[in-house]
């Protein structure tokens, strides 16, 4: 989360991005950014909508039906998850402001997540982005009590929904400003850290320490609420608690990745220049490439010089018997600059194109935009586990 709105913003996927298991689909897309339904987000949207169609709405408007205080209940989920979406643009935006690529916004179980290409280059462009979100946060709070206030004729029915999503986006401002990273409190703890020290990993590695701190306390106080007064709504304190604790894990993982990968370069790690020449038909990368190689995704060249990424899994668009006289080109992907690396690049920026792509090799270049090799994510994971053994 990259930036994350209720629970913070973890990153745990090898390259910096969190990692949702469940898949996405995309609902919108706002200022260039894809908006994504992670489908664990179906859980949280259900639960809310559940609770307060039957127990909040029904306590305070008993003479209701209960067609409408479903409908009650579905609409303010709707807009409480607006806010959360407005909460991520926030943090988005403002990276965007600053030259960072957003990859996109996701909703899921414990929230929201503004995948973020990379780190912010210094500490003040961090805090700048890590205040964003509580404090749109706040500012959809003010809103939603300024509204329901100022009209004193308004009905109950409204003003009710007003007051509580007024309340809500509060809380979600004050939880966020917690100092456990990777949340937003513990972002802009680890700004400060950054700016005093100079250091980045220092500062990461403090931070990431306080977002352990509070996984464990919010661990220790659900389960203080279930056993003590028997409370089930701990177990949430509990999850978060530790979803949190692996998030600020990973984050600490990462940290030690890119310092290891930030020292090599690509030329180091590179493997044999394998590619589909361009012009090949796509029953001879079948079989003369997937079959030996025991994978589907190439670089395409032509006269030595990378001009596309194939993967043969896409051949299935085109006829079987179309095969042989049908090109790559034909389902080729064309790739620029941002697609490849030079010999002389740190292996980090290979791993930061696989994440941003979504592809398992970065095809290599020399100085004379020549391809001379290939980075691949097994050959990374090979490194890295060499590197970071206990």
């Amino acid at each position: 989360m990259e930036r994350g709105s209720e629970v913070g913003t973890p990153r745990a996927g090898k390259g910096g991005q969190i990692v949702f298991l469940t898949g996405a689909f995309k609902i919108a897309r706002i200022f260039g950014i894809d908006i994504e339904i992670d489908y664990s987000w179906l859980i949280i949207f259900s639960l809310v909508t559940w609770t307060l169609s039957t127990g909040f709405y029904p306590i305070n408007f008993p003479e209701l039906s209960l067609n409408t205080n479903i409908i009650l209940g579905t609409v303010t989920s709707i807009v409480f998850f607006a806010s959360v979406i407005f909460h991520e643009l926030a943090h988005s935006l403002v990276a965007k402001i600053n030259g960072l690529e957003i990859h996109k916004i996701t909703l899921f179980l414990f929230g929201g997540a503004s995948q973020i290409a990379e780190e912010p280059q210094t500490a003040k462009v961090e805090f700048k982005m890590a205040a964003a979100g509580p404090l749109s946060s706040l500012f959809l709070a003010v809103l939603f009590w300024v509204v329901s206030s100022s009209f004193a004729n308004l009905l109950p029915i409204y003003r009710l929904p007003l007051l509580f999503l007024a309340e809500i986006n509060l809380i979600l401002a004050i939880f966020n400003l917690v100092p456990g990273f990777p949340m937003d409190g513990g972002r802009i703890l680890r700004s400060i850290i950054w700016h005093i020290t100079k250091d980045f990993y220092k500062s990461t590695r403090i931070a990431a320490a306080g977002g352990k701190i509070v996984a464990f306390g919010l661990i220790a106080w659900g389960a203080s609420r279930i056993i003590l007064v028997g409370d089930i709504s701990g177990t949430w304190m509990i999850l978060i608690g530790f979803f949190l604790n692996q998030a600020a894990s990973s984050s600490l993982q990462q940290l030690k990745i890119k310092q290891v990968l930030q020292k090599i370069e690509v030329k180091e790690l590179m493997e044999n220049p394998i590619s589909i020449p361009s012009g090949s038909p796509i029953s001879e990368g079948i079989r003369d490439y997937v079959t030996k190689f025991k994978t589907d995704n190439f670089p395409v060249t032509k006269n030595n010089q990378v001009i596309g990424i194939v993967d043969l899994n896409d051949a299935k668009s085109v006829p079987e018997d179309k095969w042989d006289e049908t090109t790559i080109d034909k389902i080729m992907k064309p790739i620029d600059s941002s697609y490849v690396v030079s010999e002389e690049d740190k292996a980090l920026k290979a791993l930061s194109i696989m994440d941003a792509k979504h592809i398992s090799k970065v095809p290599v270049i020399n100085k004379l935009n020549k391809f001379v090799g290939l980075i691949t994510d097994q050959g990374l994971d090979y490194y890295l586990t060499l590197e970071l053994k206990p």
